[in-house]
């Protein structure tokens, strides 16, 4: 910057440079912000629709109410998660509302968790529907309770999140190397990040490290049951085949003996006799020995 720029940007408290620092910053993260944009986009609409189809047009069932749950946690994510998430990336340097960010970030990590668990719930149902179908199944009060349970696990894997998010200090030095900009002052701003105190210690790191581990727990278990799920399903359209070819192979053989007693093969011999054993009398008619005062019309 010339000496006339730095001038302008600069003031007392050095909010004009923040915000034209910002600006500059936010500028670099416009692909993700067009990125979740859409996605937020689409997601509330394919979510509305789903609310609409499965509680006005679905009858009740333990797979609607697992539906239904989950379409309302997304709706919820796309609806406050994602706008969050978008001023979150264009104020990288002035998000001061301190409260909005603790709210907005426990939200996230309680919606997202939630709605992990459902999926694996809806696993585990599946899974007991195809790969065990006599056992015991769920019920629609027990598809509520392992709703209620999966949102109950949510909030306690969220409830730091409001503990150790809030402001936090950044340096404008840093940010302004990062965007190759001469900088001669350090101002700093304050953005939706680890609070301060919490910076460096092992909270934040237990944190991650345990929403990672069950991320991978989860991640394992799902792929574990669609496996299972789909190699049952496999086995059962190979079993349908291999039935359906059973079932046709016996009505062939079934129909060829009804053939054979109803339709005998007539031999020479039985020709002859049978053409002799009739009579053609001098109108035309064909008379049988047996049946001589009856004419066969």
């Amino acid at each position: 910057m010339d000496n006339t720029t730095t001038a302008v940007l600069f003031n007392d408290k050095g909010d004009v440079y923040l915000e034209w620092l910002n600006d500059k910053f936010a500028a670099t993260k416009l692909g993700g912000i067009i990125f979740i944009g859409i996605m937020m986009v689409i997601g509330i609409i394919g979510n509305l629709h789903v609310l609409y189809i499965y509680a006005l047009k679905f009858k009740r069932s333990t797979h609607r109410i697992y539906i239904l749950c989950l379409a309302m946690v997304d709706t919820v994510t796309c609806c406050i998660g994602m706008p969050f998430v978008i001023v979150d990336l264009q104020n990288p340097l002035l998000f001061r509302a301190i409260a909005v960010c603790k709210i907005l970030r426990f939200l996230n990590y309680f919606m997202c968790s939630t709605s992990a668990i459902l999926l694996v719930v809806i696993a585990v149902d599946r899974y007991k529907n195809i790969c065990h179908p006599f056992e015991v199944q769920m019920t629609e009060r027990r598809a509520k309770i392992a709703c209620g349970i999966s949102i109950l696990i949510g909030l306690i894997l969220s409830w730091p999140a409001p503990i150790l998010y809030g402001a936090s200090t950044v340096g404008t030095k840093m940010i302004s190397s990062y965007l190759h900009i001469e900088v001669k002052a350090n101002i700093t701003g304050t953005q939706c990040f680890t609070v301060d105190k919490f910076f460096g210690t092992p909270y934040q790191t237990i944190f991650n490290i345990v929403l990672i581990g069950i991320i991978l727990i989860l991640t394992t278990v799902l792929g574990v049951l669609y496996s299972l799920i789909c190699r049952a399903v496999i086995q059962q359209a190979q079993n349908f085949q291999k039935m359906t070819k059973s079932i046709n192979n016996g009505l062939k053989t079934t129909a060829g003996q009804i053939y054979k007693n109803e339709f005998p093969k007539i031999s020479p011999e039985h020709t002859s006799s049978s053409a002799d054993s009739r009579s053609t009398l001098s109108d035309g008619f064909v008379r049988h020995p047996e049946k001589k005062n009856r004419n066969l019309w």
